[in-house]
């Protein structure tokens, strides 16, 4: 927060601090709603950050969460800070996205990047396949039930 400076007060929520073990390095992020199905604890992927200068990392899915975030606890993967997911502010500035996104949190298995505090990047996580057909179908019938005013 470039709000924060010395002798100001803070809220008792605001995060100014992390504190961690630098060998055990963890990823976290969101998964649409859409695509929750696909993936399951356990499961391996590749996370590739935005800057492609950093090498990508192997990593593991650790945990889903079990409800739709309410607030998204990371800035940076909102489109208002350069990220994916569509958000808006909310009555108290706290950024809510405009869709059902679960949080998933993955350990880093290659502990390529010591010391760096936020990478923003992209997870590619093994899951379960999707016919073409499937999907289109599946995107069919949202529409039509949106469209009806069900």
């Amino acid at each position: 927060n470039p709000d924060i400076h010395p002798g100001r007060w803070i809220h008792p929520r605001e995060r100014i601090a992390l504190i961690g073990n630098p060998d055990h390095l963890i990823a976290r992020g969101y998964v649409a709603e859409h695509d929750l199905w696909r993936i399951e604890s356990n499961r391996p992927g590749l996370f590739v950050p935005d800057d492609l200068h950093r090498p990508a990392v192997s990593v593991r899915v650790a945990t889903i969460g079990i409800a739709s975030a309410t607030v998204l606890d990371y800035p940076e993967v909102t489109k208002l800070h350069g990220g994916a997911i569509a958000a808006s502010p909310n009555s108290r500035g706290e950024l809510v996205a405009e869709g059902a996104h679960y949080s998933v949190t993955m350990v880093v298995e290659d502990a390529l990047w010591r010391g760096e505090v936020t990478v923003r990047g992209l997870a590619l996580v093994e899951g379960a396949a999707e016919s073409l057909v499937a999907r289109l179908w599946r995107r069919t019938l949202q529409v039509v039930i949106r469209e009806s005013g069900a």
